[in-house]
């Protein structure tokens, strides 16, 4: 029985970050829609926790009707800002946990190369949005990566919020929100 009381007490404090990064992302999400509707957007999420969007998801996670437009969004999470990502196109990234600053600016950093779907941006539309014309979004939620790149033919550059991927416009919340005021 000892056992199962130090099992349970482990278990609690190792979920801890994971639960800190929950609260967080859930915090965020509110003022999300919060700062939306006083803009006068119409906020549409695909599902109840849209604020926990993976990369490797394949549909947008909400949709904004805003000034004629429809805006669809697709949100990337990640548990820890210990992470370099960089797109390469629609169905591949690379992707490297980091440990330090150093360890990133080491020319030989070698990352995980992954696949994924292209993200679907028009399945989930809803009805009042046929027509409009759409813009593509993907918002990396927090925290932030340590660094995102994006890889051409030659090499990789450095993305910026408002800056151009291959499938959407890379935003981060604050740049996002920037949009709307």
């Amino acid at each position: 029985m000892l056992l199962l009381y130090i099992f349970v007490i482990v278990m609690l404090f190792s979920s801890v970050p994971y639960l800190v990064a929950m609260t967080k992302k859930a915090s965020a999400a509110a003022n999300i829609k919060r700062a939306l509707e006083q803009a006068g957007c119409k906020f549409i999420p695909v599902n109840p926790i849209w604020y926990m969007g993976s990369i490797s998801g394949k549909y947008c996670d909400f949709y904004i009707i805003f000034d004629g437009r429809v805006i669809a969004v697709k949100t990337v999470s990640f548990i820890s800002s210990n992470v370099f990502i960089e797109f390469t196109d629609e169905n591949n990234y690379g992707i490297k946990a980091v440990r330090s600053k150093t360890e990133l600016n080491a020319s030989s950093v070698i990352l995980k190369n992954c696949k994924k779907r292209p993200y679907d941006f028009k399945s989930k539309l809803p009805k009042e949005a046929t027509g409009l014309p759409l813009a593509k979004v993907i918002l990396l939620n927090d925290p932030l990566p340590v660094k995102v790149t994006q890889k051409d033919e030659h090499r990789s550059v450095d993305v910026h919020p408002g800056d151009r991927l291959p499938e959407g416009d890379y935003h981060t919340i604050d740049s996002f929100l920037y949009l709307f005021k």
